[in-house]
Parts: C-alpha cells; sequence; structure tokens
C-alpha cells in the first residue's frame, strides 16, 4: 500500500519537483498564475488528459509507485 503524505510533505515535495525543472523564478511564477486565474476544473482535464485513457493514466501511476 502507498503511504499518502501529509500536506505539508506534499507541499515541499512539489516545490522540489517545481524547482529542479523549472528553477526558482519560473516555479514562483507559476505558483503566483495558479493561485491568480480561475479554476474550471473540468476545462482543465479536458486540454491536459484529452489523448489520454483512463487504463493509460492508470498504468502511468502504476509505473510510478513501483509496481
Amino acid at each position: 500500500m502507498v503511504r499518502r503524505l501529509n500536506d505539508i510533505d506534499l507541499c515541499q515535495k512539489a516545490w522540489e519537483v517545481l524547482r529542479e525543472h523549472l528553477g526558482p523564478v519560473e516555479s514562483l511564477r507559476f505558483l503566483s498564475l495558479a493561485r491568480t486565474q480561475p479554476r474550471d476544473y473540468q476545462t482543465w482535464r479536458d486540454q491536459h488528459f484529452r489523448d489520454e485513457s483512463l487504463t493509460s493514466l492508470l498504468d502511468q501511476i502504476q509505473e510510478t509507485q513501483g509496481n
């Protein structure tokens, strides 16, 4: 079973990933955009996952969890 991160650990890990891939300046810029833009989860999901099937998404999740 996979252990869920608590909120603090999740935020720290997310920051590390952002910083590693974008650098500190672009990471802060991304977080600022995420806080200030209106959120429509269904539209975002449709735009970002339109080419993915449920099976492929589940396979990706399982791969990252070491299953």
